[in-house]
């Protein structure tokens, strides 16, 4: 049997930490594919810069590059709220196939881009006021560059994803309106975003977390969950929501057939949170007994991503380790991944993929193995030797090959 390098290994290692949430790899993501830092592999797209904008009841206050007010609207033009309906009726029409539905939807996008900012947006806000008028356009919810959507599953969604293009703050005042009562999870999903990117402060973010964990304890969504509902766990990433470890531990550790999608959804949001904020998701988890309990192999996965360069994070490892709870599944999953550099590349709906440098890796690993050098001679590891054991000759590898 051929012998695969020492890192592609490690990336076969991380694929079968879904095995171990009883997740099929091919369910590892709506858009996402995983890649390990060790492979020197391409990085993934940088991080979108929100559109600049303020939260604000100011229809003019539109960003400058979005205006288009000097235009004038020839005389022979529709209403826009006609061509609305017109759209409208063209989607609704019966057995409508996606080129059809792609056309109309361009069509319409290329109609409310050659109106005065101030004309479409009033007109698309008027019409999502009344949140009785759409139409399944038959496309799915496809997240393209900086979160904006390439496909629209209805009308409604489109609307809300161009108004967030063309003028911010009229989107955020929109948002909000929606996100006051439960309409469908895919408006939500870019309402969400609108409202994030209209109120790019912290100040936005415990009304954005609560709204997006509405979003995911809604009966009525999860029961047929769209891929909006899915996408929008990604706001709990942008808010670095740490608080929601109860909800995502939840859903975490059903391991039914029918809540593996939740699962794996959360799995995600909980590792990318530990890439955000991994002290506080490590105070997390040791506080949230019930979870270790049932999914210990998956926070000891978790915990391997700790930067033992810090003091902070140090010390949690080391409680982590030490503590005489940990089974041999546990110990056996934070040693067999250590020091777990993979990571997830996809379009997201807020957050981008910010990978670590090489160079970063290669510090933060000779920092690795001096501390694990120190705890091979402490007399309180030995319990532990053979995992210790383990760790130290991934890192003396992982050492030795950046330095060639």
């Amino acid at each position: 049997m051929k012998t695969l390098p020492v890192r592609r290994r490690k990336h076969l290692k991380f694929l079968t930490i879904l095995m171990v949430l009883g997740i099929p790899v091919a369910l590892l993501s709506i858009n996402s594919f995983l890649i390990s830092d060790r492979t020197r592999a391409r990085s993934g797209s940088a991080s979108p810069t929100p559109p600049s904008g303020r939260f604000a009841d100011n229809r003019s206050a539109v960003p400058a590059a979005a205006s288009k007010e000097s235009r004038t609207v020839p005389p022979d033009t529709p209403e826009p709220d006609v061509r609305l309906r017109e759209a409208l009726t063209a989607l609704r029409v019966e057995g409508l196939g996606p080129e059809q539905a792609r056309k109309t939807l361009a069509d319409l996008r290329a109609y409310l881009g050659s109106l005065p900012t101030s004309v479409a947006a009033e007109a698309m806000a008027t019409f999502l006021a009344t949140r009785s008028l759409d139409a399944a356009t038959g496309l799915g919810f496809g997240i393209g560059e900086n979160g904006f959507l390439k496909d629209h599953p209805s009308l409604r969604v489109a609307l809300l994803d161009w108004l967030g293009q063309i003028d911010l703050p009229t989107a955020g005042i929109v948002a909000r309106q929606i996100l006051a009562a439960p309409t469908v999870a895919d408006e939500w999903c870019v309402s969400l975003r609108n409202y994030a990117r209209a109120t790019p402060t912290s100040d936005s973010f415990d009304f954005l977390r609560g709204k997006t964990e509405e979003l995911i304890r809604n009966p009525a969504w999860k029961k047929s969950p769209s891929v909006g509902y899915f996408e929008a766990f990604d706001v709990l990433v942008y808010t670095k929501s740490t608080q929601s470890t109860d909800l995502l531990g939840g859903l975490v550790s059903d391991r039914t057939p029918e809540g593996r999608p939740y699962a794996h959804a959360s799995y995600l949001t909980l590792d990318r949170l530990v890439l955000e904020e991994p002290a506080e998701m490590f105070r997390q988890f040791t506080s949230h007994p019930d979870l270790i309990e049932a999914r210990g192999q998956m926070i000891g996965n978790l915990f391997a991503r700790a930067d033992l360069r810090d003091d902070e994070q140090r010390g949690l490892v080391r409680s982590y380790l030490l503590d005489p709870s940990r089974s041999e599944q546990e110990l056996e999953a934070f040693a067999g991944i250590y020091p777990n550099a993979n990571f997830s590349v996809s379009q997201n709906l807020l957050t981008g993929n910010k990978p670590p440098a090489q160079t970063g890796l290669a510090a933060r690993d000779r920092a690795a193995l001096q501390v694990i050098d120190g705890w091979l001679a402490d007399p309180a590891f030995k319990p532990i030797l053979p995992h210790l054991q383990t760790m130290h000759r991934r890192l003396v590898t992982f050492v030795g090959q950046t330095a060639k």
